[in-house]
């Protein structure tokens, strides 16, 4: 099965290092503008994460998620 979806990463968006976001396969990953992802966060293919996001490191999104405007997610602490 080949992939078809493209990443879309809007305005003012920021990713920290060790970041992985994989691309769409039946539709496009969107990342909204003003959000922010800070390092070892992975997005499965086919999320759409709203704008203005806040996601902490280690933060792991599953494929084909809805993520709505102004979400924090904070990761794995210790």
């Amino acid at each position: 099965m080949n992939s078809c979806g493209r990443v879309v990463i809007e305005n003012s968006v920021e990713i920290g290092a060790g970041c992985t976001i994989d691309r769409g396969v039946s539709g496009d990953t969107l990342i909204g503008a003003g959000t922010k992802i800070d390092n070892l966060v992975h997005i499965g293919h086919d999320t759409i994460v709203g704008k203005n996001c806040l996601f902490a490191a280690q933060v792991g999104i599953a494929g084909a998620t809805i993520i709505e405007d102004e979400v924090i997610l904070w990761g794995r602490l210790v």
